[in-house]
């Protein structure tokens, strides 16, 4: 299994629990709390990885192109969260848009 398929299945399981097990038993009922867990859970995902990948030298490809570890990760992790906080945002009647993020 190559590195890129690691940080794959790594962000899926990571924010597939977030989104499934985590999320749901915080109550998170507006765009602003949803957002501010996630901040964490993506720096904890984005440091154990980091501690994996840091300094190793290896190149990761995307549609081709070369990247460095923290750009896939990053790039990755936007594309696998999508789905998950969209699904998240309708099943528990957030807007996933923001303009309930001043209330």
């Amino acid at each position: 299994m190559g590195p890129e398929l690691r940080i794959i299945l790594f962000l899926i399981a990571a924010f597939g629990f977030a989104y499934v097990a985590v999320y749901p038993r915080l109550s998170v009922q507006r765009l602003g709390a949803l957002l501010a867990y996630d901040a964490v859970i993506s720096a904890v995902v984005f440091v154990c990885i980091a501690m994996a990948y840091a300094g190793q030298g290896l190149s990761f490809v995307m549609l081709g192109l070369p990247l460095p570890w923290w750009a896939f990760t990053i790039l990755a992790g936007v594309v696998i969260e999508i789905p998950f906080y969209l699904w998240f945002c309708t099943r528990h009647g957030i807007d996933p848009w923001g303009r309930d993020i001043d209330d």
